[in-house]
């Protein structure tokens, strides 16, 4: 996946471990590409209330990737630990 320096979603991958990173950015490419989330084992998450389009999908145990669904197209926004995760989906 091509992201800018500049994209807030970049600067979170490169604060990742090189293990994570590496998962993250094969994870966003099949995204990308047009592989479904919940084949790579996201969920629609129930806290976002009527807004039944976020997706959680996970980067190994310990990391997650949130995504929207806009129409057709998923973007991911946010990508962080699960305990950042867990904070992140009680403002949603």
């Amino acid at each position: 996946m091509q992201l800018k320096p500049t994209h807030k979603l970049y600067k979170q991958i490169q604060r990742l471990p090189t293990n994570i990173k590496s998962k993250a950015l094969i994870l966003l490419e099949k995204i990308n590409t047009g592989e479904s989330p919940f084949k790579l084992g996201g969920k629609r998450l129930k806290c976002s209330g009527n807004n039944k389009h976020i997706i959680s999908t996970p980067i190994g145990r310990k990391y997650r990737v949130l995504m929207i669904k806009i129409e057709n197209t998923i973007q991911p926004y946010w990508i962080g630990t699960h305990e950042s995760y867990n904070t992140k989906i009680t403002q949603l």
